[in-house]
């Protein structure tokens, strides 16, 4: 028997599944991005019209920073009854983020693209990289990266008077960053010291 509950979800998969979709080579849009990453950098690469919404995190400050201008979209948690209802023509998300979710979108015949998440900023570039390609704007994606590296390289020419600085990245859930994360991965290390503890994501005791 199926439960009561399920049948929304139904109802929108026979809808989906009825729906014309676009040509590949016609970029989308009506894109739903699922994760705080891809949409930081959505975000940046098509204009809002074509953004159908973004994760419910996008606009929180403490966790955004894109918080101001995620305001003005449609934000969701992810569940499949939210996705499939704004009718998207492309989802972007991160590997293993809502994985229910995506897991029926892709039965469903929708286009998902997944990106890795990035250790470094080789991983970051490849993000954008990815996310560019599968929105057709590979040039845009192109100056982002582009702008980043330039920002980079002037950071590390500037001459700096004094010790250098070790940073502790300490965020929400007292975690902090080590080795093999984004957020100590920026090369720059004619400017920077890292910590060389244990690698990936830890509790910090306080």
């Amino acid at each position: 028997m199926i439960r009561c509950r399920a049948l929304p979800v139904l109802a929108l998969a026979l809808v989906a599944a009825m729906s014309p979709t676009r040509a590949d080579a016609e970029p989308a849009q009506r894109i739903v991005s699922l994760n705080l990453c891809t949409d930081q950098i959505l975000i940046d690469l098509v204009p809002a019209h074509r953004i159908r919404a973004l994760s419910h995190v996008a606009a929180d400050a403490a966790s955004s920073s894109i918080a101001d201008r995620a305001a003005a979209f449609t934000r969701i948690r992810g569940d499949a009854e939210e996705v499939l209802a704004l009718d998207p023509d492309l989802i972007v998300t991160t590997e293993f983020s809502t994985p229910t979710t995506v897991s029926l979108l892709e039965r469903l015949g929708r286009r998902v693209v997944k990106i890795p998440f990035s250790h470094d900023l080789d991983g970051v570039r490849t993000a954008v990289a990815r996310i560019a390609e599968a929105v057709g704007a590979i040039d845009t994606g192109k100056s982002i990266i582009a702008n980043l590296d330039r920002r980079l390289a002037t950071l590390a020419s500037t001459p700096h008077v004094g010790p250098v600085p070790t940073a502790v990245i300490y965020q929400v859930n007292s975690l902090v960053s080590g080795a093999g994360t984004s957020q100590l991965g920026a090369r720059t290390e004619p400017r920077s010291r890292r910590s060389r503890g244990a690698g990936g994501h830890r509790r910090a005791s306080t």
